[in-house]
């Protein structure tokens, strides 16, 4: 949700971490949109989910626009050049990074605000989650259902364009640029199981990270 003095000016859909990436709970400023990011794949991410899928076929994710800078070098090679056989992930001192392009799992713009955890919001090039009643697929990060909406209305904020067919443009240029806000941005990221809607019923939520349950403790225990 998009908040100016008390209102909703803009509110979309998201996807957030999974119960074992679970997107975590913190406030800070955003600071800056990346157009056609490059995806660097964190290590966890690289070490569980790619290595394996490397390691069977790493021409498919070459397809994809992976590519990885390894030991001692300084540049960038196709991932399949590499031979992962004998690759583990204790032993995983590769950089794995995937270009921009339609099949980067960032999708076409990053909206950043640095932070210890290393979430942001982002693009995503599959739609089709957003249709579910329950959101939780990421690996942390806070995939938008409509990003170029959002980064118009943070620009717009911050008095430069707000116009998504200038945002569309910009990113049609297929060229990886950084859009730094003069003004940075209050982001609160927020879990709540219960609240009240527009109407002011309450609404119950399953609270798929099960951290209710030190919630209650804490409370029981001031008694």
């Amino acid at each position: 949700r998009a908040i100016v003095r008390g209102t909703d000016q803009l509110s979309m859909r998201v996807l957030v971490g999974r119960p074992y990436r679970s997107t975590p709970v913190f406030t800070e400023t955003m600071k800056y949109l990346v157009y056609n990011p490059y995806w660097n794949v964190p290590y966890s991410i690289a070490t569980r989910d790619k290595l394996p899928l490397l390691q069977r076929d790493a021409s498919a994710l070459e397809t994809q626009g992976y590519e990885v800078k390894t030991p001692g070098s300084e540049i960038f090679i196709p991932v399949a050049a590499v031979d992962w056989s004998a690759v583990s992930a204790s032993k995983f001192d590769y950089q794995l990074r995937q270009r921009p392009g339609p099949a980067n799992a960032l999708g076409r713009l990053k909206l950043m605000l640095p932070n210890p955890f290393n979430v942001y919001l982002h693009d995503t090039p599959d739609h089709s989650l957003f249709q579910k009643q329950e959101r939780s697929f990421s690996s942390g990060c806070i995939r938008l259902a409509d990003a170029m909406g959002l980064a118009a209305w943070v620009l717009g904020q911050d008095s430069q364009t707000t116009e998504v067919a200038a945002l569309e443009q910009a990113v049609a240029s297929g060229e990886t640029r950084s859009v730094h806000l003069g003004r940075p941005l209050p982001v609160l990221i927020l879990y709540l199981t219960a609240f009240t809607d527009d109407e002011g019923q309450v609404v119950f939520r399953r609270d798929i990270y099960q951290r209710d349950k030190a919630i209650v403790k804490a409370l029981r225990s001031v008694n």
